[in-house]
């Protein structure tokens, strides 16, 4: 397991007097530095930042603790402005006491292309409500969604890799990079014209703890359409193992057909 990453963009400190600041800057190394003194001397706490080089442009969203801040707002604004290489503030204040969030930045991108953050609250509906209220016609609509997102994630890969080998260290890169989960293996085995696939932690499985039956039907869907387009052959995915019924891992076994 690697280290949790929070994406949220929000920061929820009960109590605390809550401030964020979007810095356009000169892309230097000294910015930051200086940026952070700056911001320390008149009291403040960092909660959060995070940068993002744009060419000559350096971009900085920080949300700072202004609890016990030694001068006003306006000051720290000001002051932050005038700051040499710093070409523009935007301030925005939290929604209410002790809880921000980025309303500034809009789309979300994930390699420039629109992409959505989905909370547990949200990932329960789509993965297991619909198999609750629809039963195997739920099973089977996530099935067929997984099978086209499969289809149309090999035409995106393709722009960045140009082998099978490229495909797949990429797909198992993604999983892992966007939260769906952790690949442990992808092995093809000639003979059988079988693929052998294993995740851990899935987080459409996760959704559907505990279980009495196999859950994986979206990424049992987007295995058989990615590896379909990458054979140019059927393949059908079946699902032996499932964490959501307490295996130790979610194991998928891929047929290639003749």
């Amino acid at each position: 397991m690697g280290k949790a990453l929070e994406i949220s963009r929000a920061v929820f400190s009960p109590g605390k007097k809550l401030l964020g600041l979007v810095i356009k800057a000169a892309n230097r190394p000294e910015i930051i530095q200086f940026l952070a003194g700056l911001l320390e001397k008149h009291g403040t706490k960092t909660m959060y930042i995070h940068a993002i080089s744009a060419g000559e442009d350096l971009e900085l969203m920080v949300y700072l603790d202004i609890s016990k801040a030694k001068v006003k707002v306006e000051e720290i604004v000001k002051d932050v402005a005038s700051a040499k290489g710093v070409k523009d503030v935007v301030l925005f204040k939290p929604l209410f006491n002790g809880f921000i969030i980025d309303v500034i930045h809009f789309p979300v991108l994930a390699l420039g292309s629109r992409a959505w953050i989905a909370r547990e609250s949200v990932l329960k509906g789509i993965f297991r409500d619909i198999k609750v209220a629809l039963g195997d016609a739920g099973k089977v609509f996530l099935y067929y969604q997984g099978k086209k997102v499969g289809e149309d994630v090999y035409e995106d890969y393709r722009k960045i890799a140009s082998s099978k080998k490229e495909i797949l260290v990429l797909f198992s890169a993604l999983v892992r990079a966007t939260g769906w989960g952790i690949i442990e293996e992808i092995s093809f085995n000639p003979l059988e014209r079988t693929y052998t696939v294993k995740i851990g932690d899935s987080i459409e499985c996760t959704m559907c703890e505990p279980s009495k039956e196999l859950s994986g039907y979206f990424f049992k869907g987007v295995l058989a359409g990615l590896l379909s387009k990458i054979e140019d052959k059927n393949v059908i995915v079946e699902e032996v193992k499932c964490i959501a019924k307490g295996d130790e891992c979610c194991l998928f076994i891929a047929r290639v057909g003749k």
